[in-house]
């Protein structure tokens, strides 16, 4: 059996949306429906969307970082990964932050991606809540 799968690398990802708005596009969904989004992370409590954390009066410490979430709908692009292209989000990614494949598969681009960020140093996971707010086949890399 496949195991298909998308993984995001954090370090790469620049928080463009583009992978949120290609499924939006590609998928012809309502205005207020998402299969794909962007979680921005950076102050909290805060009434501003992209606010970073650490301090304006000390550039420094200013940092941003962004999360491209996949939802439970998120089909991986079924239609496209069956004619063996990639799923809209990976294959519109500017900065290439997205993988996609069959983890079962060793010689596949997400196993063998896992593998060098690994080696690297990289930490692979899932968020907290895979299967119940978001989609069990989305992995992240991170330092």
């Amino acid at each position: 059996m496949v195991k298909r799968a998308i993984l995001t690398n954090l370090f790469m990802c620049n928080g463009c949306y583009t992978c949120a708005l290609s499924c939006k596009v590609a998928r012809n969904l309502a205005a207020d429906e998402w299969w794909s989004k962007v979680i921005t992370n950076g102050k909290t409590n805060t009434p501003y969307l992209d606010d970073p954390a650490g301090s304006w009066s000390n550039p420094s410490t200013l940092k941003m970082s962004w999360t491209p979430v996949h939802l439970p709908k998120c089909d991986l692009c079924i239609d496209r990964t069956r004619a063996g292209k990639d799923p809209y989000c990976v294959y519109n990614c500017p900065t290439r932050a997205k993988t996609y494949g069959d983890l079962d598969d060793p010689s596949s681009a997400i196993s063998l991606v896992m593998k060098d960020l690994t080696d690297r140093g990289y930490k692979i996971y899932q968020l907290p809540d895979a299967g119940k707010g978001t989609h069990t086949a989305a992995y992240y890399a991170d330092k």
